[in-house]
């Protein structure tokens, strides 16, 4: 069974969700990886902070099933945004992006600061 999340707006409504198809991390050449297979903003969301919150709550959940790194295939009109929070463009061996889909990977370090990330967003609310 797939995990899927969702961020819910002032009114109830989904502002974003994520998902996994694996409840497990995968094992790669690098160790264990959370593969996110979805992340959507809702349009009224898009260009917020909705999209950096959903990636940092996947993050989370990925330090949360001890992954080492995640990994996720982007559309290439997102490549920007996840290059802005901190993803690298490129192959992760044993794995690879959907066809016509870009691959990313994000790093131990990179999950451990976008977590803080949203702890202290949590936190100074």
């Amino acid at each position: 069974n797939p995990e899927t999340f969702c961020v819910l707006d002032q009114h109830g409504l989904p502002a974003g969700i994520w998902s996994s198809s694996k409840t497990s991390p995968i094992t790669l050449k690098d160790g264990q990886f959370y593969r996110l297979d979805r992340i959507e903003v809702a349009p009224s969301y898009r260009g917020e902070l909705i999209g950096g919150l959903c990636l940092s709550l996947a993050a989370t959940r990925a330090l949360e099933l001890n992954a080492r790194g995640m990994v996720l295939g982007a559309l290439p009109g997102a490549a920007n945004f996840f290059e802005s929070l901190g993803g690298e463009q490129r192959l992760c061996s044993g794995w690879q992006a959907e066809t016509g889909l870009l691959p990313f990977v994000f790093g131990e370090e990179r999950l451990l600061q976008l977590k803080e990330d949203v702890d202290e967003l949590i936190v100074n609310k």
